[in-house]
């Protein structure tokens, strides 16, 4: 039978000093890349194009020519698709290198790093020379938006290139992004909660995004959420917070897949 996991971060904190001194926390969104920002762009003719070594981390010699996102194919101008949102228009990009840089002051503090793509298509991904993303074809109606992990962050300047193509049709590729990222001043919340930073685990068949609330057996922000139970395989989460903490108590939950959030199969560890 799957199972799902959710591991209530609803904690309780033995501090000492907490009745004496109140500490809260209030979290605030960094826009870290905008839609529509201005980038750094190489297209080419050539579908099997490669990119000039060095442009992860911007010691390449290449010339790139600042363009603002999207950046479009020529069968996206005149209103085709999201033509009306296009920023750039290229004679052809049958294959695209896209880089830009951003600073951010206090990468330890950042506990949801956020991508958004709207691309067309097969797109890649990296932040600082490491790959976090791809997906095959396109999706020209909406960003398609996925959980990244924070520590792909780092204090000061920062990374991110893209890479993209035109597989079939006529010069009809296109791509925009945002990235964004939630930071907390403490790490303990305005109600008492810890802030969890990241959370990984290990032998589950499916996971869900961190903090995700359409992930969460009961709905709220403070949990994660695993499936695909198998006794065979040793299961586990490992949760990381953003400073220490002492906790008084840690409670995993475990309902059958299919029961309402509300009730149903319950068990807790």
């Amino acid at each position: 039978m799957k199972k799902l996991l959710s591991l209530a971060m609803a904690l309780t904190l033995v501090l000492a000093s907490f009745a004496m001194f109140a500490v809260s926390s209030s979290a605030e969104t960094a826009e870290l890349v905008a839609k529509g920002a201005e980038w750094d762009v190489i297209t080419s003719e050539d579908p099997d194009a490669t990119a000039p070594e060095g442009w992860l981390d911007g010691t390449d010699t290449a010339e790139w020519t600042p363009m603002a996102a999207p950046i479009c194919g020529e069968a996206y101008s005149g209103g085709h698709n999201h033509g009306d949102m296009t920023h750039t228009i290229v004679t052809s990009t049958h294959k695209t290198f896209m880089r830009k840089t951003f600073t951010v002051e206090d990468a330890s503090k950042c506990t949801i790093l956020t991508l958004g793509v709207i691309y067309d298509e097969d797109p890649v991904v990296y932040v600082n020379g490491t790959q976090v993303w791809t997906a095959t074809g396109y999706n020209d109606r909406e960003y398609v938006v996925t959980a990244l992990d924070t520590a792909l962050l780092k204090d000061g300047e920062n990374t991110i290139c893209v890479e993209f193509k035109n597989a079939v049709g006529g010069g009809g590729s296109m791509l925009d992004l945002y990235l964004t990222a939630e930071a907390y001043d403490s790490a303990i919340k305005e109600d008492g909660a810890v802030v969890i930073k990241s959370i990984t685990k290990e032998g589950f068949a499916n996971f869900g995004g961190v903090n995700a609330t359409t992930n969460m057996l009961d709905g709220v922000n403070d949990s994660c959420s695993g499936s695909g139970w198998d006794a065979n395989v040793e299961q586990s989460f490992t949760v990381n917070f953003l400073d220490k903490v002492d906790l008084a108590k840690v409670v995993v939950s475990c309902k059958a897949e299919g029961a309402p959030a509300d009730g149903g199969a319950w068990g807790t560890y």
